[in-house]
């Protein structure tokens, strides 16, 4: 990851904390000034689309965590204030977060951070949602909130042989997954889009946790993770993570390739690693599905829109007049 960076992010603190900017990190993300600086961000915010079903393409080839997540909507051109607002609806204190603007390989990312000011404990699931109930966040931040703590949760229990209202988060307990899942939940709720994910990668090797050495992909992050594609990575480095995986596993419609759509805007949200072989960034990509003229042809390009659909049908002692007619009546109501 290069060490130039650009300035444009910021950190905040919850509970009377100070912070400081100007500092740059080892991967060259660098926090300069307050949260007035982010304006560019915010003026990029993505504009209404009457009537059209927005459609939120992850692009997960570097995989995904929560950081990644929030990050790249940041960048998208999701509002700053959505999350500001998430963040103090929890009534956490003693935390700090930032937003960074830096590089993943050549490419510019935003980098969302979260730091404990003063010792916060790992949660377990009946606390978190205890925590979110009595939060001053809106009832629909909080149910979907609930509905990705909620996959992880059950693919947790499932794993240690245990109920939902037992499992013991940890990694996924600190204060950090649970501001990233209430910040994807938020700006998800003010997206208001369709979800479709990539192929996830998925890697070799192990990892040590509060479990001790388990394998990967973990076992709770392969199960958040069903009814959707993975690819092997080949990679020997924890890709998705049980917070990335439980965030597709609850918000993902659909899983495949590049959706039909008209494109909006891009964002891009940097990992913590750097990658031997990619930038390890999430890219996000949001667009308008085309209304159903434009599926089947763009008369201002000339070319063909995809998803195309193809009929057939045999035809047996069928007089030529009748076909030629069905032919020009097919293709003057659009057909190819």
């Amino acid at each position: 990851m290069s060490e130039e960076s650009h300035s444009g992010g910021h950190s905040h603190s919850h509970g009377g904390h100070s912070h400081g900017h100007g500092v740059e990190n080892a991967q060259g993300f660098t926090a300069q000034g307050p949260a007035a600086q982010l304006s560019p961000l915010e003026e990029a915010s993505i504009q209404s689309v009457s009537g059209q079903q927005r459609v939120l393409y992850l692009d997960c080839q570097s995989g995904i965590a929560g950081d990644m997540f929030v990050g790249a909507l940041i960048d998208l051109g999701v509002p700053v204030a959505v999350l500001e607002e998430a963040i103090h609806g929890l009534g956490l204190d003693g935390i700090r977060y930032e937003i960074l603007r830096g590089y993943s390989g050549a490419i510019s990312t935003l980098k969302f951070n979260v730091f404990e000011e003063t010792k916060q404990p790992a949660r377990s699931f009946a606390q978190i949602r205890t925590l979110l109930q009595k939060s001053a966040l809106s009832k629909a931040v909080v149910e979907r909130a609930l509905r990705i703590f909620e996959r992880l949760g059950r693919a947790e229990a499932k794993v240690h042989d245990t109920t939902l209202e037992e499992v013991e988060f940890h990694e996924v307990g600190a204060v950090d997954s649970i501001v990233d899942i209430v910040g994807a939940a938020a700006l998800l709720d003010w997206l208001d889009a369709c979800v479709v994910v990539s192929p996830l990668p998925i890697s070799r090797g192990y990892v040590e946790c509060q479990h001790g050495r388990i394998p990967l992909p973990a076992p709770a992050t392969l199960l958040c993770l069903e009814g959707l594609a993975i690819v092997d990575s080949g990679l020997e480095c924890e890709l998705v993570t049980p917070t990335g995986a439980a965030i597709v596993g609850a918000e993902a419609q659909v899983s495949g390739g590049f959706p039909a759509m008209q494109v909006q805007a891009l964002g891009w949200g940097a990992g913590q690693r750097g990658l031997g072989d990619r930038p390890n960034a999430l890219r996000v990509v949001l667009g308008v599905k085309p209304t159903s003229q434009e599926e089947q042809t763009s008369s201002a390009t000339g070319r063909e829109t995809l998803p195309l659909i193809l009929g057939e049908t045999n035809l047996d002692d069928e007089s030529p007049e009748c076909i030629a007619f069905t032919i020009e009546a097919l293709l003057n109501a659009g057909a190819l």
